[in-house]
């Protein structure tokens, strides 16, 4: 579940393969696709008919689409707090190459992520939150390719 700035809404699925792979697809209304294929952010809007493409080095996701997750070296931890089961980390690009910031929520024992929020330039939030998650050995590589975005079909399937 994503929730906007606006406080628009939207559901759907997301898929990450580490390192840099991740994939947001989101159920009808909405037009948008968001695809890492492991250096290039890109957003698609079927509706507009366009697609931004950022790297993924300039963007927070960067944070946590590595091999190994390491906020010690990659990032500069900002503040980390505690809530009950709750852990809460505030992080922002080390390198100084992403506007913006990060806030990684953890849940439990085993310290899951459950959801994240992506803080802009200008201070608005953008919440994703995890739901029903499963950890399968491995993902079609065509979900992550950007060439494929274009195809109004998922990925894999042909005409």
């Amino acid at each position: 579940m994503q929730a906007s700035p606006g406080g628009g809404r939207a559901s759907g699925t997301v898929y990450i393969q580490r390192p840099g792979r991740m994939r947001f697809e989101y159920d009808p209304p909405a037009t948008m696709l968001i695809v890492s294929d492991g250096s290039v952010v890109a957003l698609r809007d079927s509706e507009l008919r366009t697609t931004e493409r950022t790297p993924l080095r300039s963007t927070p996701l960067n944070l946590i689409l590595g091999s190994n997750i390491d906020l010690d070296r990659n990032a500069r931890v900002l503040r980390v707090s505690q809530a009950g089961p709750w852990l809460m980390v505030t992080a922002r690009d080390r390198g100084g190459q992403t506007d913006g910031q990060i806030v990684l929520q953890f849940f439990g024992e085993s310290a899951e992520l459950r959801s994240w929020d992506v803080i802009d330039a200008t201070g608005a939030r953008t919440r994703i939150t995890l739901s029903d998650a499963t950890q399968p050995a491995s993902f079609d590589r065509a979900l992550f390719r950007l060439e494929d975005m274009l195809d109004r079909n998922r990925p894999g399937q042909r005409r």
